[in-house]
């Protein structure tokens, strides 16, 4: 019998946008990364949801399975779930004029839906991230605003106690999309030394900070030990480091990735003994791919997957911003 979440690879060879994809069968759901939009044999009842990011490189993707879960609708998301996990997907279209007041209603949504769990990992898929129109704020601050009024509305005070490890990258559709994973565990959300966590940044980053924490972890029912690392960057402090710079904000990167894994004994060079890793990248100038394999490559180990999508990062002096997942084997 599969364990309660499995997350296995597989090889995709297709060029088109990334997607998440829920597919079901009898017994089990699966919830995984894609760079396919073609629909496997295996895939026949499924849902594929377009992140609007073509893959450059990393035939691999990261599937979660769910064992006897049970399908629901909540306002937008369509929910995955059982008594130890909930996942949930949105996807809705917006204007700049609507981001930031539909920010704010799907993130109550998706709030009210996880209801006493802990949710551990927000992937934000954000339409024309770094443009300004119509006299509006860029259109992250919009997001960013709507996210964080959510979780105020409905955590009050606390708020920033249940910040989990996030992302927020810009995507080449008019679709907000949104993805979730909570846990019925208790979750631990970390912080960075050398960063200012965001919900703290300076109002000049907006009217209303970034809601998220630099990392999330959690020991699941099998005490196997699950760990989130945010979208990570060149920032120091609050400040972008070493503008126009690729190599050198590659290097920050890692080292910002190494100072989270350190709260937890881990170190970025050094995989783990029966634990996977999987890296997602995201550039915003694909001329940059080899500079950036050239970087990575000290830094994967034999067991270690890779992702790599062109997407904009939140701000526009940043050119990649790099994820890492690391999960039980």
């Amino acid at each position: 019998m599969p364990s309660d979440v499995d997350i296995q690879d597989k090889i995709s060879k297709s060029r088109d946008s990334a997607s998440w994809v829920l597919s079901r069968d009898s017994f089990l759901s699966r919830f995984h990364f894609s760079a396919n939009s073609q629909v496997d044999q295996e895939d026949l009842a499924s849902d594929h949801i377009s992140t609007g990011q073509p893959l450059l490189t990393g035939e691999k993707f990261l599937r979660m399975g769910i064992c006897e879960c049970s399908e629901r609708l909540s306002g937008n998301f369509k929910l995955h779930e059982n008594p130890e996990f909930l996942i949930g997907t949105a996807q809705i279209s917006i204007r700049p004029e609507t981001l930031e007041s539909k920010s704010h209603q799907l993130y109550l949504e998706m709030l009210k839906a996880v209801g006493e769990r802990s949710i551990c990992r927000i992937w934000n898929y954000v339409p024309g991230i770094n443009e300004i129109r119509f006299g509006l704020l860029e259109n992250y601050k919009l997001f960013c605003s709507g996210r964080s009024k959510a979780f105020a509305e409905f955590y009050g005070e606390e708020s920033p106690w249940h910040f989990p490890a996030a992302s927020a990258t810009g995507c080449d559709t008019d679709k907000l999309t949104v993805v979730f994973i909570a846990t019925s565990s208790p979750v631990e959300n970390w912080e960075n030394p050398e960063q200012t966590p965001a919900y703290l940044y300076p109002s000049e980053y907006g009217p209303r900070a970034p809601a998220f924490a630099r990392a999330s972890r959690f020991n699941d029912n099998n005490q196997a030990e699950w760990i989130f690392v945010s979208g990570t960057a060149s920032i120091k402090g609050c400040e972008t480091q070493h503008k126009g710079d690729f190599s050198t904000q590659m290097d920050v990167t890692l080292n910002n990735i190494d100072l989270i894994l350190s709260k937890c004994g881990l170190a970025l060079a050094e995989c783990s003994s029966g634990r996977y890793r999987h890296f997602m990248a995201f550039l915003r100038d694909k001329e940059d791919l080899k500079g950036f394999l050239d970087k990575m490559h000290p830094v994967m180990g034999i067991g270690d997957t890779l992702t790599v999508v062109e997407g904009d990062i939140c701000r526009e002096d940043l050119e990649v911003e790099i994820e890492l997942t690391v999960f039980p084997g």
